[in-house]
């Protein structure tokens, strides 16, 4: 395990980002747990074209987890492995993500 990181920036600035293979998000502050309009309007890119997306949280959260790690397109927790719409949600979150390049190329973009 690599630790707990609070924000997309941290993880990014990590010395040891490039070790990251997959990661678990998950909210950290008081409950409930309620998005933002913005992040709302991120979850719903995905969902919106999901068969069966869930609670808008967690679809934020997964979004979020596409932001944060770099892995291999074809392992376990590669991008492959990571639904179209979640990719193309975290493009719309993170547009600038260190592996944001790899998110295109895998939905074609």
């Amino acid at each position: 395990m690599l630790g707990d990181f609070s924000s997309l920036e941290e993880t990014w600035g990590s010395t040891n980002y490039l070790r990251i293979d997959h990661c678990v998000t998950r909210y950290g502050g008081p409950p409930p747990f309620t998005l933002t309009e913005n992040e709302a309007a991120i979850a719903e890119i995905a969902s919106s074209q999901l068969t069966d997306p869930g609670e808008p949280e967690q679809i934020f959260l997964n979004v979020f987890a596409a932001c944060t790690r770099i892995g291999s397109e074809d392992g376990p927790y590669g991008f492959s492995s990571i639904p179209v719409p979640v990719l193309e949600a975290a493009l719309s979150l993170c547009p600038e993500a260190p592996q944001a390049n790899i998110i295109r190329d895998r939905i074609g973009g």
